[in-house]
């Protein structure tokens, strides 16, 4: 929604509120609308008492402008609250989200939410859909390309589902025109609006994110990191789902001890079930790169653990001896916060592949690798090239958030002044690749999509 939008909708909510008496309100949802909002509110006198978020929100900060930004919870509220509902792509699935908090509550409180003019009466939906993946990401595509391939094969009805960010439960966040490129280039079958009736509805993230659909929810794993609160074997990326497919036994062994009553399904990695590796000497070719030198190929994460702007001046100077290709993550490709991160790759790289290039062609690229050791990339590039010499790349001032595991797994760097010593070692001899072998037999099994078959050919009703 644009700006002045907002403001128009906001001039009238405030002569609501002073014919009401109300000088201070909350509201529901964090990031830049809430500071327009509140620059607003300010200057004609109303106060914001404080930002609530729900536990899903990708866009949280600590702190707007001196107000605290909390998880919500009803507990917090006062009596005869005003809320106003600001998170922009999901509005509506969080007033439903409020109102059902509230019931029961012996509470007074008003919701109102910031309208605005879109239309999505011209959106396709196909009511007829028996499976849909739900995308919040366009890096998401890549990963539930394998099942829907795989459940169009036998017949069923399944649709990716790329709505606009102003209806999309993940807003702004969303690169919608980019996944609408890469489904169009696919030749995907998709929907811009989601069937809430599917039968089952598929997502990479917490089951909130499937907030439309009333039936099946299925969570998705999209690869292993090596941090103690890693996403894949989380409770967030469990609870909630009637079913979680997972990679192997090493998650399984994890998530058993919540005893939550989502089933696991171990369907292996289905991104790549299909791998063959791909020539390098043509890949080269392709890419224009002509280098005698040996390739390294640094795969960083792009969040607080990412090692860019810490590592950059000990990585710049392995290029001296090798030729650095960067696989950016999606992330820092693509997001206008991530600028000064994406410059810096560059600059210590002697080639830049993009977000969303061929993780398998990035990989088969490399005659070394160095992985940040939070990012799942880790244990996928030891999963496509069991041979391939690995460093792993820690934050110092995030050492105790890694699992103890990562030490017998590769050779890993906590000081960027051992990068150099610890990269000639590990090129020369990489003694890690032995049990490197034996572990990721633990975390990603031969599995396949069986089972899942199974449980939809069970469950789902003819439409």
């Amino acid at each position: 929604m644009e700006e002045f939008k907002i403001i128009s909708f906001l001039k009238n909510y405030i002569k609501i509120l002073r014919s009401e008496s109300i000088e201070c309100i909350s509201i529901f949802g964090a990031g830049e609308v809430c500071k327009c909002i509140m620059e607003f509110l300010k200057t004609n006198g109303i106060s914001v008492r404080a930002i609530f978020v729900s536990n899903n929100s990708l866009n949280c900060n600590d702190k707007i402008y001196g107000i605290d930004v909390k998880v919500y919870d009803k507990s917090l509220l006062l009596d005869r609250e005003h809320i106003l509902v600001a998170s922009l792509g999901s509005k509506y699935e969080i007033s439903l989200y409020l109102h059902k908090s509230l019931e029961n509550i012996n509470k007074s409180i008003s919701i109102d939410i910031i309208k605005d003019d879109f239309d999505d009466s011209n959106l396709r939906c196909d009511l007829s859909s028996l499976v849909e993946f739900y995308l919040i990401d366009s890096f998401e595509i890549f990963h539930f390309l394998p099942i829907y391939n795989y459940l169009i094969n036998q017949g069923i009805n399944a649709k990716f589902i790329a709505e606009p960010c102003e209806i999309n439960v993940a807003g702004t966040w969303f690169d919608h025109k980019n996944a609408i490129k890469i489904l169009n280039n696919y030749n995907i079958d998709f929907c811009e609006k989601c069937n809430p009736n599917a039968k089952f509805s598929f997502s990479t993230q917490k089951a909130s994110f499937l907030s439309k659909y009333y039936n099946y929810k299925i969570n998705l794993s999209y690869g292993v990191g090596f941090t103690k609160d890693n996403f894949s074997f989380s409770k967030d990326s469990t609870e909630g789902f009637d079913v979680k497919l997972i990679h192997g036994n090493f998650q399984k062994k994890i998530i058993n001890k919540y005893n939550l009553k989502t089933q696991l399904v171990d369907v292996g990695f289905p991104k790549h079930k299909e791998y063959v590796p791909f020539d390098k000497i043509q890949l080269k070719k392709e890419l224009k790169i002509f280098t005698s030198k040996p390739v390294l190929v640094y795969f960083p994460t792009w969040d607080e653990y990412s090692s860019i702007e810490v590592y950059k001046d000990e990585l710049f100077k392995l290029k001296n001896n090798f030729f650095i290709v960067s696989k950016s993550h999606h992330c820092t490709y693509r997001l206008n916060n991530k600028k000064v991160e994406l410059d810096t790759l560059i600059k210590i790289s002697d080639y830049v592949l993009p977000g969303n290039y061929s993780f398998e062609k990035a990989v088969c690229l490399g005659d070394l690798a160095i992985c940040d050791a939070k990012s799942g990339a880790l244990s996928e590039v030891a999963y496509l090239n069991p041979s391939i010499p690995i460093v792993g790349l820690c934050l110092e001032t995030k050492k105790s958030d890694y699992l103890e595991l990562l030490d017998s797994f590769c050779s890993t760097v906590t000081n960027p002044k051992d990068l150099l010593e610890k990269v000639k070692l590990a090129w020369k001899n990489d003694a890690y690749i032995s049990n490197r072998k034996h572990f990721i037999k633990d975390i990603f099994s031969d599995s396949n999509l069986d089972e899942l078959l199974n449980i939809i050919n069970k469950i789902k009703v003819p439409l």
